[in-house]
């Protein structure tokens, strides 16, 4: 094991995404209960407020996403249903407690927002650690010593053995001039269970692989629009659906 010392946080600075607007296109190879899907996906951020995301397979779009600070809503393509559920929604369905900060900052790979940067962490070798609670969860995130960038984030069940593992990679830069910009265009997130720093029995993973990212100088359009051909799943619909209680 690495030596490690306690260190105030604020000693460091991460290198969190100077933008308002991002767009970006990634390959998505996902893997859950034995199957393996590989999708196309156009995402689009408004920082802090907005996060939009066309997935197609083959050309064809199947799936499109709208998150905001109070909801996430989605228009399946395939089965022509619209699905607008709560963060507390989302919470009962997974039992995952995320919000749209959360979300946001796993997709860009950024220290999420609530993180108090004046407590302590851990140094080693190789990264800054800082760990937090967050409601049921505990939350390590590890941040380079040498990229000042997020690798690996980690959100545990403090009771429990449910788990999260994000780790980022490819390190590359998107602008050209001052100052330098730097994005992860690798990302793989695992979801079972924790052991230690690994994830065991695995219910689903996911490969992430960036084509483009750009920070955009001029606002973008966010399409979603339901017509009356789409039958509207309500939270509750999911729940007895799912088999949720």
């Amino acid at each position: 094991m690495a030596n490690r010392k306690r260190v105030k946080a604020d000693n460091f600075a991460v290198d969190n995404l100077d933008y308002h607007y991002l767009s970006s296109k990634a390959k998505v190879n996902v893997h859950m209960k034995g199957q393996q899907q590989k999708v196309t996906a156009d995402i689009r951020v408004v920082k802090d407020s907005a996060l939009w995301i066309s997935v197609r397979t083959m050309g064809i779009e199947g799936l499109r996403v709208l998150a905001d600070r109070d909801s996430l809503r989605a228009i399946s393509r395939l089965s022509k249903e619209y699905y607008q559920l709560s963060y507390a929604d989302l919470y009962l369905l997974t039992e995952t407690d995320i919000d749209y900060a959360l979300l946001q900052a796993m997709l860009i790979g950024e220290l999420p927002e609530d993180y108090n940067m004046k407590n302590k962490g851990l140094i080693d070798d190789e990264f800054f650690i800082l760990r937090r609670f967050r409601g049921d969860y505990k939350i390590r995130a590890y941040i380079s010593r040498t990229l000042l960038k997020l690798e690996k984030l980690f959100v545990e069940k403090k009771k429990g053995k449910d788990g999260v593992k994000v780790l980022y990679s490819d390190f590359k830069e998107i602008t050209d001039k001052d100052p330098i910009q730097v994005f992860p265009f690798k990302t793989k997130i695992e979801i079972g269970e924790v052991d230690d720093l690994n994830i065991s029995l695995k219910k689903m993973d996911a490969d992430i692989d960036f084509i483009r990212v750009e920070i955009e100088k001029d606002p973008m359009r966010l399409p979603f629009k339901i017509t009356d051909k789409y039958e509207v799943i309500t939270a509750q619909d999911l729940r007895d659906k799912l088999k949720v209680k």
